[in-house]
């Protein structure tokens, strides 16, 4: 018994010349909020159009890919938010020490907003208190020190009971 083999190439087209396109974070914010709110096909309805085993194409009046008719695309379905983790333990790297260089200090705040986004759902990890907290753990440095101790008291001076807010 013979056995054949076929392959099959495709061949795609390389492009020489890299366009780049510099979006600012007020851009970024927009389109990733267009992201989220799309759940479905673009344009709504769905893929194809029509109606899902119909004869497919824009319904009669309607918009391609689906929708209202006049061009309005469908209402997006509704998202159902994921289910925390039980038992989440810490991930990610610790934020480097910050040892009182101004010119770094974007930085470690980045990287411990960063930090503490990764682990929103560990057990602790939603408590401002608990931020504040942890953040003075890594500021180090004899340039800094008085002004880190100063921090330590007025956080220890905080009722956790009624303190324990954002604006921390």
């Amino acid at each position: 018994m013979a056995t054949t083999t076929m392959t099959h190439t495709t061949t795609v087209p390389k492009t020489t010349a890299k366009s780049t396109t510099t979006l600012s974070s007020s851009d970024i914010a927009t389109k990733f909020q267009k992201g989220m709110k799309q759940t479905g096909p673009p344009g709504g309805g769905t893929p194809g159009g029509g109606i899902p085993g119909g004869p497919g194409g824009p319904p009669a009046g309607g918009a391609p890919g689906g929708g209202a008719p006049g061009g309005i695309p469908a209402a997006p379905l509704a998202q159902q938010p994921i289910a925390p983790a039980q038992e989440v333990k810490a991930i990610g790297a610790l934020p480097q020490t910050f040892e009182g260089d101004r010119t770094k200090a974007d930085n470690f705040i980045k990287e411990v907003k960063s930090y503490f986004c990764v682990n929103y759902n560990v057990a602790g990890f939603n408590s401002p208190m608990k931020w504040m907290a942890f953040t003075l753990t890594l500021i180090k440095g004899p340039d800094i020190a008085r002004w880190t101790r100063n921090m330590g008291e007025v956080l220890d001076a905080l009722d956790p009971l009624v303190d324990n807010i954002p604006a921390v």
